[in-house]
């Protein structure tokens, strides 16, 4: 898949002087899941999005999850690297900036990157970094893999450097998700074609929905969608409100394509004697999902960074509305406190416990 040029934008891990690089124990995976592990780690050579190493420094093993479609999914578990890397310092923008900059515009034209971070590819240096193991052997990602810290903010800086010249006037983007602002119908098209022109030029590939989409069809080509094409894409969006909360402007476009359903939750937390903070994820059977990542500034352990995920992630999905959840994590401790199967002695841990 055509990608960003390295020379403008790849990856590169900041890994603290003096780590030593963690190999993982290989754990073994039952016949069902050794098939879905071949399978997905050929789409993945195919693509072009890995390459099979033999001697490996780092290594990690893959953890496999099951989706609302009851599909699995392969995920690589970085935890280990992470810690070992520092939290980049860039800024993503504002939620309540990018809402508040769509007010009084008559068309909003959302569109959303195609594999999102795997069109940035990794430092050359820090490839095999990203070792996973597998039963067709080790491979590591040649591209910038979900799972990584600081990916959103490398994507952000990504695309702050491309669209540079529009942002705030044409454009507003976040992270991978993205929207053209047209005040009247006669500049629609030429500033569709104004942005496309800028995506053509870097070789960004798009998905064919974004969280807002008209009644209408859209058929992409190869090289982009067609100006009838274009024109249909862009549903009037009613005048922005301004927002005071993330979760408001999520829960206005969820509520705009969503049924209601059972959604997934993913959450991971990790604590250290230099960080703590903990990941979340809340994902529709449709794609739509929600991605936070927590810093803490205050001691935790690991058990209190798993149920500081689990919190954050019920009362974000309190807030926009949805009741129904399968909550995935790796964390036992939490898992056998929620069903009742042991009681939490500690009693910091029974607060968490008991307000989960």
């Amino acid at each position: 898949m055509p990608g960003i040029d390295p020379d403008l934008m790849s990856y590169k891990l900041a890994v603290y002087p003096g780590s030593r690089p963690i190999q993982q124990k290989r754990k073994k995976l039952g016949p069902e899941r050794t098939q879905v592990v071949k399978e997905q780690v050929q789409a993945l050579l195919e693509a072009g999005f890995i390459r099979k190493v033999n001697y490996p420094l780092w290594l990690v093993n893959v953890v496999l999850v099951k989706k609302q479609n009851r599909k699995w999914r392969m995920c690589v578990k970085y935890t280990d690297l992470n810690k070992a890397c520092p939290n980049d310092p860039y800024l993503l923008p504002s939620i309540d900036a990018l809402v508040d900059s769509a007010s009084g515009y008559r068309y909003l034209s959302f569109m959303d990157a195609y594999s999102r971070y795997n069109q940035i590819s990794m430092h050359k240096l820090d490839q095999e970094k990203t070792l996973f193991i597998t039963p067709k052997g080790n491979y590591c990602y040649v591209v910038m893999p979900f799972g990584l810290k600081n990916a959103r903010v490398t994507n952000q800086r990504l695309m702050n450097n491309v669209f540079s010249s529009n942002l705030g006037k044409l454009m507003e983007v976040y992270v991978d998700d993205m929207h053209v602002k047209t005040k009247v119908d006669s500049t629609l098209l030429s500033d569709l074609l104004e942005a496309f022109s800028t995506i053509r030029k870097h070789e960004m590939r798009f998905t064919h929905k974004g969280p807002y989409q008209s009644t209408n069809e859209t058929h992409f080509t190869k090289d982009g969608p067609s100006r009838t094409d274009a024109a249909m894409s862009c549903g009037i969006v009613q005048k922005a409100i301004k927002s005071q909360y993330l979760t408001d402007f999520v829960a206005k476009y969820i509520e705009s394509q969503e049924s209601p359903t059972t959604w997934n939750l993913y959450i991971d937390g990790s604590s250290n004697k230099v960080d703590s903070g903990a990941g979340v994820i809340l994902e529709s059977e449709q794609g739509t999902h929600i991605e936070l990542s927590l810093r803490f500034e205050f001691p935790t352990s690991n058990n209190q960074a798993e149920y500081e995920a689990l919190l954050t992630g019920l009362k974000l999905a309190k807030k926009v509305g949805k009741k129904r959840l399968i909550v995935f994590n790796d964390s036992q401790v939490l898992t056998l406190h929620i069903d009742n199967t042991y009681q939490a002695k500690d009693p910091n841990i029974k607060k968490y416990s008991d307000e989960a």
